[in-house]
């Protein structure tokens, strides 16, 4: 069975979530998985969930935050090496705007997985309000993921210009949706 899972780490897109599930539902239902820390408005009985932590945190706690990523990356291993997922589509990788760790974890799923097919939509170019500096530490590090990710997904045209002029990634891998 063609299994697909939709990957959202800080569950911090629940409406892009809910929307992409749509989308894939009318090709097969069954075969959809949702993977996102627990928000009551991101469960429907139509898909399987893959509940991932969520640690109770206030005024921020970005360490409580990274250490939830980090174990939320480490069950999405394991849960893929189980179920051998034909597609992961990611809606955002949650620390490639601060360190580029997340290419390991996604070459660590290949290698558990070949076979798999890694998605990512990439809502924005750079992430909100990122300096010059930023931008550029950034871009080392997307053209480092680049070359694991299956396949891109953007929103417009414009976009999909912008992600092969950013980021060297070629026209082919880039889907507009």
């Amino acid at each position: 069975m063609y299994k697909n899972i939709i990957v959202d780490i800080s569950g911090k897109v629940p409406l892009y979530d809910h929307a992409l599930c749509s989308a894939l539902e009318s090709e097969s239902p069954e075969s959809i998985v949702l993977a996102t820390p627990f928000q009551q408005d991101c469960y429907s009985p139509k898909y399987k969930v893959c509940k991932l932590l969520r640690l109770k945190r206030k005024n921020g706690g970005k360490m409580l935050k990274a250490i939830e990523g980090l174990i939320n990356y480490c069950y999405l291993t394991m849960k893929v090496l189980l179920n051998k997922y034909e597609v992961i589509h990611f809606q955002w990788l949650p620390f490639l705007e601060y360190i580029g760790f997340e290419r390991y974890i996604l070459s660590i799923i290949k290698i558990v997985s070949p076979r798999v097919r890694l998605i990512l939509t990439q809502h924005n170019i750079y992430p909100h309000n990122s300096t010059e500096e930023q931008k550029t530490k950034y871009r080392r590090r997307m053209r480092k993921v680049n070359k694991v990710i299956d396949k891109f997904v953007v929103h417009t045209e414009s976009s999909k210009i912008a992600l092969i002029k950013a980021f060297g990634i070629s026209k082919d891998k880039i889907e507009v949706i």
